[in-house]
């Protein structure tokens, strides 16, 4: 049951008192309503320093391996480009997430991304023919 001081919450606008509307107003004026002043700003900012972090590593120990033998390697090159390619655009999207949007779909896009990509390297472990020594 809603006493005077309480709002319903199926209450429109209308029926909000004024102090709650200038709140409304001031969270739809700024394109954040949420309670924590962009919480989703927040994590994509994390998660574009600890992916950026990632990155930098890979290439690192990439830069490492013997050109013969990544020549001669299974991994097919489409693969590998393709899934750079979409890494980037996830990271980069976690940057415009924490700058101007924030929104929870961009974040959660980062982890589908990285999960999605972790399936298809689990496959075609499980899928390449053994390498002959």
């Amino acid at each position: 049951m809603v006493n005077d001081k309480q709002v319903s919450p199926s209450a429109t606008f209308d029926q909000l008192d004024a102090p709650t509307r200038i709140l409304h107003d001031r969270a739809v004026a700024t394109g954040d309503s949420t309670r924590f002043g962009g919480v989703w700003r927040w994590c994509s900012g994390a998660e574009f320093v600890i992916l950026l972090q990632f990155c930098i590593g890979s290439v690192k120990v990439f830069r490492r391996f013997d050109p013969q033998k990544l020549q001669r390697s299974v991994v097919s090159r489409s693969f590998f480009y393709l899934s750079g390619a979409v890494g980037i655009a996830a990271t980069l999207l976690q940057l415009y997430n924490a700058v101007l949007l924030n929104a929870f779909w961009p974040f959660f896009t980062a982890i589908v991304v990285q999960l999605i990509a972790a399936m298809f390297q689990f496959a075609q472990m499980i899928l390449r023919p053994p390498e002959e020594q």
